[in-house]
Parts: structure tokens; C-alpha cells; sequence
């Protein structure tokens, strides 16, 4: 072949390869803004839901207990279905995904069976089918961004939108549409939704902010951020307000921490363990010593009332320690069924308490012993890795590693976040919750980012790496 056809060909090569990755380039581009679009939609109706404005429990009138509306289960679907493009451009990095995810599978499959003899298997199916779709749409933004920063990024956008609602809505708005009687709610259906998902936007915010590079950008996070607490404290929700407050003096500790050496870790942890149960056995010995009842301090203590159902519950749990009363088929199902409604409880209207207000219980009570073990077990590895994540980034000599910090951050406060918020409220692994939907797209990025961590030596293509041949350098990746 002459000389001039084989240059002329390895021209034609060039231009080809070129052309090829331009039009790959320009793929993924469309495929991180479409993602960015589910990501913020998704995340806007999951801290709004299908009723804005409206701070009333609406009852049925046939049965007595909350309604149902057929509206959330249709908003579901249709975020579904713009997942199933992201789903299907990554298609070939599914396995992975699954594998991943291999405990958090195991743990929706009892979940699964234990609808066949829940209360009321109506109920059960339908908040399972709805929280199945909730863990589709969360693999699918996880693996249609290339990094966790987009992820952060996503979140933060929402966040920044519904923190302006809602600012502005109390500002502007009368207090009767805005207010109720126990607290602040703007747009949200009750104060402590509005507490839940401040908290959520300081945790994604306050890290996002210090990403900025620009100062116009600090100070646009900065302002969100003090909107984001005002409202917090305006929805007079101690719990989310004490846990963001705790979160702001402890998390440069926890970073301090992170970055000494293992032992000193380990003897760190040991010590808050410990320090519970030595404060314990001392003023046991102290109130017998002088004559006291050790528990007469604690005896006047309910918790705002929290108590009472936590017993209520507790003997619940007892009828069935093992099979429980199926996924999500406790509270708020058909009346004639619903325990709670069954004897002269206070707390039995679904306007007073549709929850155990512990998250642990209310597992325990739906899923069983298997259940909850499984969900605790899900959560601390979650926690375990998430912690890791952190420590590798703080550790690391890479400075483009070292600046991908605040993700880190937000990874490894949220596990936390929730293992805290389910001792006096119901979130984890509830259907149709705030948290319950968010923690499944944290999760799902720890839990890929472990995976990748543990396969980086495989030369693999996926949206978390960036060729075929060297995992992107992302010190949690």
C-alpha cells in the first residue's frame, strides 16, 4: 500500500476516534444533566411530599383513618420512569451495583416476606412497592453521576430551593397558612417535617459551603445556610434543632479524630462506650450507698410522652418478636386493624401519633427481630464505611483529594445522623419519609464507593472511573 493511502488512513483513524469521543463526551454530558434534573425533583417531593400548605391530618370518612392519596404513588412512578434512562446508559455497571448492595438486597427480601402475613397486606404492598421505587431511583442518580460531588451538588440545589420556599413563605405568607399551633410549618405538613428537612439542608449546605471557590458563592451558601437554621429553630423541633447544634461543635472533632493514628482512635471509642456505663455503675453505688432510689430521678422523664407509646409498642412486639406485623403495617393502615386503634389509647388517632417515635422499635415491631438486626447492620456498615471515606481524604497527600473533603463530610454525618434521630423518631427505613428516601441515595454512594475501593486493581468502565484502563483518583471513590 503506498505511503500516501496508509497516512491518509491513519488520518481517517484519528479523525474517527475523535469524533467517537466527542460524541461519548457529549453523551455523558447529557447524562450528568439529566441526573442533576432527576436528583432535584427527586429530592424537592421528598421533603415537600404530595401536600403543601396542608398542616391537618385528613381522615376518611369510611374508615376513620388517615387517607390515602393515590397522588404520592403516581409521583413515584413518574420519577421512576425518568430514572430509566440513567439506568439503562449504565447499564453495564448494574452487576456491580448489585453486588454491592448485596445486604441491603437480602434485607428488602424479608422485608418482602413479610407482607405475606402483615396486618393488613394492603398497606404493606403498597408501602414496600413504593419504597422498592425509592431504592431504583436512588441506584440510579448514584450511578448516573461520575462523582459524589455531583451527588452533594444535586442535593444542595434542592436543598437551597426548598430553604427559599420556605424563608420566603414565612416572610411573606399570613401566619394562618404558615404557622400552626406548636410551631413553624410554611409548606410542609407538619413543624417537625420542616425541622426534618432544615436539618438536612444545614448538614448538606454547611459542608457545600466550604467548597466554594468564589467568594459570591460563600456567601450565596453562607446565607442559605443561616435561612436553613432560622427556620430549623423557628419549627421549635428540639430534636433536629439539638442535633444540628451537636453536629456544628462535634464534626471538627470527629475530623481531629479521624485524622490520628488507629490506636488513639480505638482508645477514643472505647472511652465513649465505657464513660455510659462507668457513669452508671457509679451512681448506682452512690444512691444505694445513701439509701436512694437510683431510678427516682428518671421516673418523672416520658420524653414528651414518648413513653407511654414506646410501651404500647413494646407489648406489641412481644405478640410477635420474630415475624412482626409486616412492612409498614402498624400504623396508618385499615382501622379495623391498626392495634393502636383497638384499645383506649390517647395516642390512638392518627392525628396524635401515627409512629412509635423510635425508629428501632417501629422496625421491631413491622419486621421482627431478623429485621431489625438486618437494618442495624446495614446502618453501621454504612457508618463503618462512611467514617473510612472520611479518613482517607483527611489522610491523604493528594491535594485534589484533600478538597473533596465536604462530600466526605456529608457521607459520614449522615449515618450518624440518622443512628441519633431514630431514638425519638421514626425514619429509618419508613416508607413515605424524608429520611427514610434520603438515606437510601447516601447509603447506596457509600456503599459503591466501598465497592470501588475494593476492585480499583480491575480495570473496569463505569461512571466512577475515569477510562477503561485508571480509576479516577478520588480518595472516596
Amino acid at each position: 500500500m503506498p505511503r500516501a493511502n496508509i497516512v491518509a488512513s491513519e488520518a481517517w483513524r484519528a479523525e474517527f476516534a475523535a469524533e467517537r469521543l466527542s460524541d461519548e463526551a457529549q453523551r455523558e454530558r447529557w447524562i450528568q444533566v439529566w441526573t442533576l434534573v432527576v436528583t432535584i425533583c427527586a429530592g424537592l417531593f421528598i421533603m415537600i411530599h404530595n401536600t403543601p400548605y396542608s398542616h391537618v391530618v385528613v381522615l376518611d370518612e369510611e374508615t376513620g383513618g388517615a387517607q390515602v392519596s393515590p397522588v404520592n404513588r403516581f409521583i413515584w412512578i413518574g420519577l421512576t420512569l425518568m430514572s430509566l434512562p440513567i439506568l439503562y446508559a449504565r447499564r453495564t455497571t448494574l452487576i456491580e451495583t448489585l453486588k454491592s448492595q448485596w445486604l441491603l438486597l437480602v434485607l428488602y427480601a424479608w422485608f418482602s416476606c413479610t407482607v405475606l402475613w402483615s396486618l393488613d397486606p394492603s398497606a404493606a404492598s403498597r408501602r414496600l412497592f413504593l419504597y422498592i421505587l425509592n431504592l431504583v431511583i436512588a441506584i440510579a442518580v448514584v450511578r448516573g453521576f461520575d462523582t459524589p460531588a455531583r451527588l452533594h451538588r444535586g442535593f444542595a440545589i434542592a436543598c437551597s430551593i426548598i430553604t427559599l420556599i420556605d424563608f420566603f413563605s414565612w416572610i411573606l405568607l399570613p401566619g394562618s397558612i404558615t404557622q400552626t399551633e406548636i410551631g413553624l410549618a410554611v409548606i410542609h405538613n407538619h413543624k417537625n417535617q420542616l425541622g426534618l428537612v432544615m436539618m438536612f439542608s444545614c448538614l448538606v449546605i454547611g459542608p457545600y459551603f466550604f467548597a466554594q471557590k468564589t467568594s459570591l458563592g460563600r456567601w450565596y451558601w453562607g446565607c442559605n445556610f443561616l435561612a436553613a437554621f432560622a427556620l430549623l429553630h423557628a419549627s421549635k423541633s428540639k430534636t433536629s434543632e439539638g442535633i444540628v447544634v451537636a453536629a456544628l461543635a462535634l464534626t471538627p472533632l470527629l475530623m481531629l479524630l479521624l485524622k490520628a493514628r488507629i490506636q488513639s482512635i480505638m482508645a477514643v471509642l472505647g472511652a465513649i462506650v465505657m464513660i455510659p456505663f462507668v457513669g452508671a455503675l457509679f451512681w448506682l453505688v452512690y444512691a444505694m450507698s445513701m439509701g436512694q432510689d437510683p431510678f427516682a430521678p428518671f421516673a418523672g422523664i416520658t420524653f414528651t410522652q414518648r413513653t407511654d407509646v414506646w410501651a404500647f409498642v413494646i407489648s406489641e412486639i412481644a405478640k410477635r418478636p420474630f415475624t412482626g406485623s409486616g412492612f409498614g403495617s402498624f400504623w396508618d393502615i385499615n382501622p379495623l386493624l391498626q392495634p393502636s386503634l383497638q384499645g383506649d389509647l390517647w395516642f390512638g388517632s392518627p392525628a396524635l401519633a401515627n409512629e412509635a417515635h423510635n425508629g428501632y422499635l417501629d422496625l421491631f415491631v413491622t419486621t421482627g427481630i431478623f429485621g431489625l438486626i438486618g437494618s442495624l447492620a446495614v446502618l453501621f456498615g454504612w457508618i463503618g464505611r462512611s467514617q473510612a471515606v472520611l479518613r482517607r481524604t483527611l489522610i491523604s497527600t493528594d491535594p485534589a483529594e484533600q478538597d473533596q473533603w465536604p462530600e466526605a463530610v456529608m457521607l459520614a454525618l449522615f449515618p450518624l445522623l440518622i443512628f441519633v434521630h431514630n431514638f425519638m423518631e421514626s425514619s429509618y427505613f419508613t416508607a413515605n419519609q424524608t429520611f427514610g428516601s434520603l438515606i437510601l441515595f447516601i447509603g447506596v454512594c457509600i456503599d459503591l464507593n466501598h465497592a470501588r475501593g475494593r476492585s480499583a486493581a480491575r480495570a473496569i468502565s463505569g461512571p466512577f472511573y475515569e477510562n477503561h484502563q485508571k480509576p479516577r483518583h478520588h480518595a472516596y471513590l
